[in-house]
């Protein structure tokens, strides 16, 4: 086993840069598939809204503009799936693939991709339920029927709180380790579902916290960038976008360190 350490955070995010500036306009180009069906359906998208807003309160009017709409809804979630799986491939490859090639090639992935990634939300969301049964008793039912003072309910905020996190880590532990579940289905590196989540988990599991650390990095990277531009006109939609992509790549950076460290 290597015993290689993990770029720190800055080199990794330079390598992410780096990796999305040598392949920039193929991975634009892939990432904007998805607004091709949404564009074609927007006068069902706007015809349809008009229509349910002028319907009476209970009543959701079903014809062909709602299917349309509909449809294109559907598009829009199946093609950014294969774009995303694309993306992947497209980091993980390296140079000389195109977005039509990278897009086919995450077509091919789709219903594995697709099909893993709800398999970590699934779990995710069931190792959750304990920390949000918990903290919606308390919020809706029991801190509303205490009667003691401000300082003991503080006291008692802080402890549910607590309590709340401790159920909930679980679900951050595995959350973290299944990160790059995705990206090995759709290198094929590991097989849709189960397998992948166990390839992931083991990759991650021994480096748990430098992964937790670089993740946080990158969300605190992202807010303060997002937050930056929002005011700013088309930078505020531009912004989120590009981090977006580069984020793949930078999920990509990690994934390929941790198996150089196997």
């Amino acid at each position: 086993m290597s015993t290689t350490k993990l770029k720190s955070f800055p080199d990794e995010l330079k390598g992410a840069w780096k990796l999305f500036q040598g392949q920039w306009t193929t991975a634009i180009l892939l990432s904007l598939i998805p607004v091709i069906p949404f564009l074609l359906t927007i006068p069902y998208l706007l015809k349809y809204a008009y229509a349910l807003q002028a319907s009476p309160a209970p009543y959701i009017p079903i014809e062909s503009t709602s299917i349309l709409a509909l449809i294109g809804l559907i598009g829009l979630v199946i093609t950014a799936q294969i774009s995303k799986a694309g993306l992947y491939i497209l980091f993980s490859r390296g140079k000389g693939l195109t977005a039509k090639k990278a897009f086919k090639e995450g077509f091919q992935q789709f219903i594995p991709f697709v099909y893993t990634n709800i398999l970590v939300l699934l779990t995710v969301v069931v190792l959750l339920i304990p920390a949000l049964a918990l903290h919606t008793w308390y919020g809706n039912s029991m801190r509303v029927s205490i009667d003691v003072g401000i300082n003991r309910i503080i006291a008692i905020d802080l402890f549910v709180l607590a309590v709340v996190t401790i159920l909930a880590l679980p679900a951050i532990y595995f959350a973290i380790s299944f990160t790059f579940a995705p990206i090995m289905v759709a290198t094929k590196t590991a097989k849709g579902g189960a397998p992948a989540l166990k390839e992931s988990y083991t990759l991650v599991s021994k480096k748990i916290f430098p992964v937790l650390f670089r993740l946080i990095g990158w969300g605190i990277l992202y807010v303060i960038l997002t937050r930056i531009t929002s005011t700013l006109l088309i930078a505020n939609w531009l912004v989120p976008f590009l981090m977006m992509i580069i984020g793949a790549a930078f999920l990509v950076i990690m994934y390929k360190e941790l198996k150089s460290n196997q």
